[in-house]
């Protein structure tokens, strides 16, 4: 009885509650909620989520006025000039030296209603003659202008503004979709680390059964009561299991460096796993409802179309008449000095058309709207495509989760019976119950059963979290990712 006792002792001793190293235990929750923003890859995706943000700010406050200044202080020139004399009417050249300098500043202001630009502004340039010492100001105390295109300006601008607002609108779900994919990859460094943890405890347990059942063999086989094939049998388990042992630590050691140089965390030690605040189903139209709101796919299908939309609309205007109008009104003046130069400007005014009319180009405008229309239908087989492609893999995630939440304690309870199971015929063969077969074939089913428990555990977390990643919702939480990440940035 003490013997089975013993026995059943070191299956209570299974995998999860032998450390392997001592350090700094990193539960996989914190792994994947707070060390996962020290990653590098999260890092990156978060200065070009900032990117992001910049780039849709600088598209609002380019609909605001804007004001440039432009100067060129110096504009030294050096020529020789051929002049005629006045009372002779002899000619020389003469060397003349003289430095231009000119000053623009403008207001433009984007006018969305039409697609055009409305600018005012005010201009001086400024001629020194050294060679004859004369000094020349011609100034523009204010003028106004306007220009835009004829057809497809406001067209243009509203496609822009749509394309703009909508990665403005992917952006953090990016940013989160992101996130989500460095925490499956911590997860799968997690469950390869953990199962090697489990190795190592189970191969240890059974070397140490296996060192006193050796013993009991090797007195049994003195004593004539075991045969030499069935102590040897006995002892090429526990052979087989000691060098299962030393490569489980050595893949383990392996295995929690990856884990720990992703992590940016050094000295780390596993923490048991728990799937006791895993949903126990998660229904499909739920996911399929969290997906349709948070998941950036169908943004991104929409944005491909908006693209090749613009581009397409682009293409057809470059293929047909159009013109681009300018308008403009101001004031000028020429003068010696700078004074006279604003004492009585002239009004000016300007009207000039520009006009496309594409004519004969070998077909090549026409070839690159066929291949505009094709792009933009290609655009969209291949938005439908990948819709159809990305639903079947939400199904079949969602079908294996729920198939492995619901194996995940028979597997847990199979393992834990066949560790008993292996103890009871440890203890059996240690009295001449049972023969070395029976032994050896209980170890193997011990095996089995760990093998089927590593699966099942590692095929629940993975789906899950694939599920978690395609819906950017944390069903244990009941919250969305980006609420989520949202306060973990701030914190």
């Amino acid at each position: 009885m003490q013997e089975i006792a013993k026995a059943i002792y070191w299956v209570g001793m299974l995998a999860l509650s032998m450390p392997v190293y001592a350090g700094h235990v990193v539960s996989l929750k914190e792994a994947m909620e707070v060390h996962v923003y020290n990653t590098r890859f999260v890092q990156e995706k978060r200065l070009a989520y900032e990117n992001s943000l910049l780039e849709y700010d600088n598209f609002k406050k380019s609909l605001l006025p804007s004001v440039s200044l432009s100067l060129t202080p110096v504009s030294f020139n050096r020529s020789m000039r051929l002049l005629q004399n006045y009372n002779n009417g002899e000619y020389s050249n003469v060397e003349e030296y003289s430095n231009t300098s000119s000053g623009d500043l403008s207001i433009s202001q984007k006018i969305a209603a039409t697609g055009g630009t409305f600018s005012i502004g005010s201009s001086m340039n400024y001629l020194r003659e050294f060679t004859s010492d004369n000094n020349s100001f011609s100034t523009s105390p204010m003028y106004l202008s306007y220009s835009q295109s004829l057809f497809g300006g406001r067209r243009n601008f509203l496609y822009e503004r749509s394309i703009s607002r909508l990665k403005h609108d992917m952006a953090l779900k990016n940013y989160c979709t992101s996130v989500s994919t460095e925490q499956q990859k911590i997860l799968n460094l997690y469950l390869d680390a953990y199962s090697r943890k489990v190795d190592i405890d189970f191969y240890r347990q059974t070397v140490s059964i296996g060192d006193s059942l050796l013993m009991h063999a090797k007195i049994r086989k003195e004593s004539g009561k075991v045969t030499d094939y069935e102590y040897n049998q006995v002892e090429l388990q526990q052979l087989d299991n000691k060098m299962e042992l030393e490569k489980s630590l050595y893949a383990y050691d392996s295995s929690i460096r990856q884990l720990a140089n992703e992590l940016l965390v050094q000295g780390i030690e596993l923490d048991n796993l728990s799937i006791a605040d895993f949903p126990a189903r998660i229904e499909e139209s739920i996911v399929m409802e969290r997906i349709s709101k948070n998941n950036p796919t169908y943004q991104s299908q929409e944005l491909a179309r908006l693209n090749a939309e613009y581009t397409l609309h682009q293409k057809r205007i470059s293929n047909r008449f159009n013109a681009n109008i300018s308008l403009s009104y101001g004031l000028n003046q020429y003068a010696k000095t700078l004074r006279e130069a604003y004492q009585h400007p002239d009004q000016r005014q300007s009207v000039s058309i520009t006009l496309s009319i594409p004519m004969f180009q070998w077909g090549i405008n026409r070839n690159k709207l066929k291949m505009a229309e094709n792009d933009y239908e290609s655009a969209l087989l291949e938005q439908e495509s990948t819709l159809d492609n990305f639903k079947e893999e939400i199904h079949d995630n969602v079908f294996n989760y729920n198939m492995s939440r619901e194996l995940a304690d028979v597997a847990t309870r199979k393992y834990q019976l066949a560790g008993q199971q292996y103890s009871f015929a440890a203890a059996r063969f240690r009295v001449g119950k049972i023969a070395a077969i029976e032994l050896t074939n209980a170890n193997k089913e011990y095996l089995q059963a760990k093998q089927n428990y590593l699966s099942v555990l590692g095929s629940l977390f993975v789906n899950y979290y694939k599920i978690r990643h395609m819906a950017l919702y944390d069903f244990i939480e009941g919250k969305d990712m980006t609420e989520m990440i949202q306060i973990s940035t701030k914190k």
